[in-house]
């Protein structure tokens, strides 16, 4: 759903450990599991930033395109950090 330049996405993982099959376990059940946020160009610099506050990379990398990185002891979320591709969709 994309409205007032914001989208929401519903996502169900479908097969094998993946990090959204990983979050449903740990919430047990339905929760908010990741905000995205697109930083193109800055994607090395700012994954580094977010990993000096906390955030652990669980999926991507600090080179981009995608990186995933958790907060969930302290925000209750991860943070997508991409710089413009649309993610890793097929693995949903």
């Amino acid at each position: 759903m994309h409205a007032n330049g914001v989208a929401v996405e519903l996502d169900e993982p479908v097969s094998g450990p993946t990090p959204w099959s990983q979050a449903l376990e740990r919430q047990r059940g339905n929760a908010v599991h990741r905000l995205l946020i697109d930083i193109r160009p800055q994607v090395t610099d700012t994954v580094r930033q977010l990993q000096a506050k906390g955030g652990k990379l669980i999926y991507g990398s600090a080179a981009g395109p995608v990186a995933y990185l958790d907060f969930s002891s302290t925000l209750g979320l991860v943070l997508e950090v991409t710089g413009g591709s649309a993610g890793p969709r097929a693995e949903r």
